[in-house]
């Protein structure tokens, strides 16, 4: 090819370089069987070079190449099978079947100890599912089995993962323990406002017929938060009190005011 003076020489050899590059892999050639030589003129002037002293070494062309990793297969069933062994219990039955279409079908039935809301051992069936081969829907129902026993807890994989599914599954079970306090602590909390609300009303009930003896007085309110409440007594005897009428009254109506204000923190949390 002919170039003009005018433009810089390493614009020429990078697109020789380019060049070599895409001819070594579109002729089937690896890169150590690029082409020899190409010829560049300058000004009128040729000059021939070695592709080797164009391209980069083959070590740095390799590196920049983009890397796919090596797939490791593990197999599900052989992990499957060390784990209902350490659980005590068995593979069952194990089917496959061709339903036509290529469609291979794969039903296990595997053993499972106590767990969860069972009480006794129980049997469990899983299918699996391949479109390519039989042991391959041999391997995905092995893969649903696994999951479900992780799932239920009974068992952990060690593997390359296991320090990060342990410390998955201990978030899991304190996240599981804190909603059990939460659910213990809103049953106490609820118990508790509605034994308020019964001891209130029964005192409003007996200060609305013994008022005057217990020296209360009892104004109208439309509610506290969102407590209904019929009144709020207030104590109006003397203090301190000469009867123990008027004593017990002044008592209740502190009782009255506390319960008022328990209800009404509660209502707004």
């Amino acid at each position: 090819m002919r170039l003009s003076r005018r433009i810089p020489y390493f614009l020429v050899r990078m697109y020789t370089c380019c060049t070599l590059y895409t001819a070594s892999f579109t002729s089937g050639h690896s890169l150590s069987k690029r082409p020899h030589f190409c010829t560049m003129e300058l000004g009128g002037s040729s000059s021939s070079s070695r592709a080797s002293d164009v391209l980069p070494p083959s070590d740095v062309l390799d590196s920049l190449m983009p890397k796919v990793p090596s797939v490791v297969v593990v197999s599900r069933k052989a992990t499957l099978l060390q784990a209902l062994t350490q659980l005590g219990q068995q593979l069952c039955e194990e089917t496959t079947e061709n339903i036509g279409d290529g469609i291979y079908v794969c039903t296990l039935r595997v053993g499972l100890p106590p767990h969860g809301s069972y009480v006794e051992c129980t049997t469990k069936e899983f299918l699996g599912y391949s479109t390519f081969t039989c042991a391959q829907s041999v391997e995905h129902a092995c893969e649903l089995a696994l999951s479900y026993l992780v799932d239920c807890g009974l068992i952990i994989i060690d593997d390359i993962n296991y320090k990060k599914t342990k410390q998955l599954y201990e978030a899991q079970n304190w996240a599981m323990l804190f909603e059990e306090v939460a659910d213990r602590l809103k049953t106490a909390v609820a118990s508790t406002e509605s034994l308020h609300r019964r001891l209130l009303d029964q005192i409003n009930d007996m200060c609305a017929d013994h008022s005057g003896r217990l020296a209360l007085s009892s104004q109208p309110m439309v509610s506290v938060g969102q407590i209904d409440a019929p009144s709020m007594l207030s104590y109006t005897g003397p203090v301190p009190a000469k009867t123990w009428e008027q004593a017990l009254g002044g008592f209740i109506a502190k009782i009255h005011e506390q319960i008022l204000s328990f209800l009404t923190k509660q209502s707004k949390v």
